[in-house]
């Protein structure tokens, strides 16, 4: 079961569980603690709230009313902008454009699209996440951007990833003179443009 206490002394681990053999007699120990937060001060009502809901869905799959993970269908953060994602679960999107900040992690559903803006010299910058990006299956990064059509040649790690991405993605880069693809790579998501070549099949 999940609970959760505030001690502001010392305190043994045998304190966690007792169990009363008879009136005289107390029992210690047995208990298997899965996870454990350590403060240097007394967290917010708030943030304790939070931290249980983040717990009750991480190690029994249970939800929280009030502290379920945010579900958009379509999330766009604008140059210069933040958005900060609260409660220790990632946001949940169909569609994800990150040109200013998104503090915190995001999950994109199977069939999704995540757009890249590349700009007007070709170069592509990195959205700005700070946690990692689960991709529940397979999807297409769009490239949009006065660039697309020159885009730079090499490899961008676009985002960290959280796991391995559930299926295949693709990559939709109108007018591009080069090949482009995406792969996760030692725990990134890398786009990477290469020149298109000629294949020759000699008989």
């Amino acid at each position: 079961d999940l609970f959760s206490f505030a001690c502001h002394d010392n305190i043994g681990a045998s304190a966690i569980q007792q169990s009363p053999y008879n009136a005289s007699y107390v029992m210690y120990g047995g208990a298997k603690i899965a996870e454990t937060f350590l403060y240097t001060n007394v967290p917010p009502k708030e943030k304790i709230l939070r931290l249980e809901a983040y717990l009750r869905k991480k190690w029994f799959n249970a939800e929280t009313p009030r502290y379920r993970p945010a579900r958009f269908d379509s999330l766009e953060v604008a140059a210069g902008a933040e958005v900060s994602v609260w409660g220790g679960a990632p946001v949940e999107v169909n569609a994800l454009r990150v040109d200013g900040t998104l503090a915190g992690g995001a999950k994109v559903a199977d069939g999704g699209e995540i757009v890249v803006a590349v700009a007007a010299d070709g170069t592509v910058s990195a959205p700005g996440i700070t946690g990692s990006v689960a991709l529940a299956g397979g999807g297409t990064v769009r490239l949009v951007g006065d660039g697309v059509e020159k885009l730079a040649k090499g490899a961008t790690p676009l985002f960290p990833l959280d796991g391995t991405p559930g299926g295949r993605w693709t990559v939709e880069a109108v007018g591009a003179r080069s090949s482009v693809r995406v792969a996760a790579e030692n725990g990134e998501f890398v786009m990477t443009v290469v020149p298109k070549g000629t294949l020759l099949i000699v008989l």
